[in-house]
């Protein structure tokens, strides 16, 4: 199960933006964006050949955001698990990733993914880099991902959240997402966002 990690929420600044847009194919496009403190990333679907990315990603996660991300512990994530992170279904699953860097220097900071369920809804994810919370990129990371929610005509998303995971808490509710506690589990919650709604469509688009 994907969860949230913990990052905190932050003002939407004018120069969080998106600068450029290129369709690298039908099921693949890329964004160049730039954070309020001024750093350009790139966003982008994840591919199949990103394993390596994905686990530095998660081996330099803090065991507290690992923790949040994963709901338990994990210090390296298994080959497999890795190749169900990067190895996905078009047709149900979403995964955005945020890089800097070029090359052999190119990293991963961030990554919002959505995997489609039963009657038009989706659970979602969102993990940002410990030392890249607070400039913006979670947000913008929810922005990509709420609009391919929406153009694939789902309804709602939801993501089940460690109760005690305080920084989710403030994201979702700056997101405008609904808390409630999991009936059969008093440690957890469930933060969902009503996409048929209108005004839930042109909340995403403006964020």
């Amino acid at each position: 199960m994907d969860i949230a990690t913990g990052f905190r929420p932050v003002p939407i600044p004018t120069r969080l933006m998106r600068v450029g847009q290129s369709e690298i194919s039908s099921d693949e496009k890329s964004w160049d964006a730039v954070l309020y403190d001024g750093q350009s990333v790139l966003i982008r679907n994840i591919r199949k050949d990103d394993i390596e990315l994905e686990r530095r990603f998660i081996e330099q996660l803090s065991p507290t955001s690992r923790r949040f991300r994963f709901l338990g512990t994990l210090v390296s994530p298994s080959d497999n698990l890795l190749r169900q992170l990067v190895v996905l279904d078009p047709a149900r699953n979403v995964a955005l990733i945020a890089l800097v860097g070029e090359g052999r220097n190119q990293s991963e900071i961030g990554v919002a993914r959505l995997s489609v369920e039963a009657d038009d809804t989706c659970e979602f994810a969102v993990t940002v880099s410990d030392e890249w919370q607070n400039k913006g990129l979670g947000t913008l990371l929810m922005q990509h991902l709420i609009c391919s929610a929406i153009e694939r005509g789902i309804k709602s998303m939801h993501s089940i959240d460690a109760i005690n995971n305080e920084p989710m808490r403030e994201f979702a509710a700056h997101l405008g997402f609904k808390r409630a506690p999991v009936p059969d589990d008093a440690t957890l919650v469930i933060h969902s966002l009503d996409l048929s709604a209108t005004a839930a469509r042109k909340h995403a688009m403006s964020i």
